[in-house]
């Protein structure tokens, strides 16, 4: 069963690993540890099953207007839709917050 949660900083370490795997230009470690810790606009959550991180996502909220940062799925689980899921997941985030 697949599961949409809050990323947390003990996350950062495999979500660094699919980055490098997914991007020629990656976020780094620092980079995402900004947008947990003190970006006050950021919102970012993992996809996982069976305590595996398979996907995440994040956005920015700025008054009503929201910015996606990443919508991202490991290659391994690409092509099974859940990026569907992960946005599905954020509109739904993005209405409660009023945007």
């Amino acid at each position: 069963m697949f599961v949409v949660r809050e990323m947390t900083f003990n996350d950062l370490e495999e979500i660094v690993k699919i980055e490098k795997d997914l991007y020629k230009v990656p976020w780094n470690f620092q980079q995402f540890k900004y947008e947990l810790e003190k970006n006050e606009f950021s919102y970012n959550f993992v996809l996982e099953k069976e305590g595996i991180v398979i996907g995440y996502y994040g956005f920015w909220v700025m008054f009503e207007d929201v910015d996606i940062t990443k919508v991202s799925i490991r290659k391994e689980f690409q092509g099974m839709k859940l990026s569907n899921l992960l946005m599905k997941d954020c509109f739904t985030r993005v209405s409660m917050l009023g945007c």
